[in-house]
């Protein structure tokens, strides 16, 4: 009996209707319907620019797993990332619409229960009345609008081409993240599926932990480990110039890499986070 609850909390699949990018410009310009858009992309991205008035809620997998075990609820979620949120905004709300990068979900899209976009609109059910995704993304949606979209700030490094974080529509899991052009970020789990390194076209693997498992998809001079345990008494500094210089050799020769840890939510992280300020020259500011 538990196996079949367990088997069906796995296997189930939740509809979720659609929304095209010339009735969501008609409900943004709207003075009697109120929508709200959660932009599903990465930080970079959404600062570079993003659908007018919209919040940035990265689908990762740190997200998406304070989700499902509720350690943090999707309302906090919002307002934590929307400065001027007004007291009342859940009780005019008519609908919440999601957009990632550039999907084409097609009507009555169905999730598989552990995808990501699976657990926002679900927990989104609780408080409005209606969840939808944008089909084509913000790219279709900026092409068509480019005067309802907004550049939170100004970058002297414009990112031409960073990808969708959690962006496959037909994962039943979370894929690695997509922080740069070349850049993904993922777990254990990642690294030891050829599916997922040929889908992302990943030829190099840094492995920044000491127990994770070495990645069998990697030719000599293509794998890297950073033995560092996951423990605050770890230097983990003293890694970044070797992770860099690696990382470095795999954006010159036009390849993609994966970094990753046992869960992916900590020491990659930290190395991802500390490359990319290294990359767009940004300071702890």
């Amino acid at each position: 009996m538990l196996l079949m609850v367990f088997l069906h909390s796995i296997t189930h699949k939740m509809k979720v209707k659609t929304i095209s990018c010339d009735e969501l410009a008609n409900q943004i310009c709207s003075l009697a319907y109120h929508v709200m858009c959660i932009d599903t992309r990465s930080m970079l991205q959404y600062n570079d620019n993003h659908v007018r008035d919209a919040i940035n809620i990265c689908c990762s997998k740190i997200i998406r797993r304070k989700l499902q075990y509720n350690r943090i609820s999707v309302v906090d979620l919002i307002k934590n990332n929307n400065e001027s949120q007004e007291e009342d905004l859940w009780n005019r709300l008519h609908q919440v619409v999601l957009y990632d990068e550039a999907s084409w979900w097609g009507d009555g899209h169905r999730f598989n229960s552990q995808h990501a976009l699976y657990i926002l609109v679900e927990k989104l059910k609780q408080f409005v009345p209606s969840v939808a995704l944008l089909d084509g993304g913000f790219s279709e949606f900026a092409y068509k609008f480019p005067k309802l979209c907004d550049s939170k700030i100004k970058s002297n490094c414009p990112l031409l081409s960073i990808s969708t974080p959690c962006a496959s529509a037909g994962s039943i899991n979370c894929p690695p993240t997509k922080i740069l052009p070349f850049l993904y970020l993922g777990c254990e789990e990642d690294a030891l599926s050829e599916d997922i390194l040929k889908t992302c076209h990943v030829k190099y693997v840094l492995n920044a932990s000491h127990s994770a498992v070495d990645s069998p998809y990697c030719t000599t001079g293509r794998y890297l480990r950073i033995p560092i345990k996951d423990n605050s008494s770890e230097n983990i500094v003293a890694w970044f110039q070797t992770a860099f210089d690696f990382i470095d050799k795999v954006k010159e020769s036009d390849d993609h890499i994966l970094i990753h840890c046992v869960g992916g939510v900590s020491r990659s992280a930290t190395i991802a986070i500390a490359y990319v300020m290294k990359h767009f020259s940004l300071s702890l500011d």
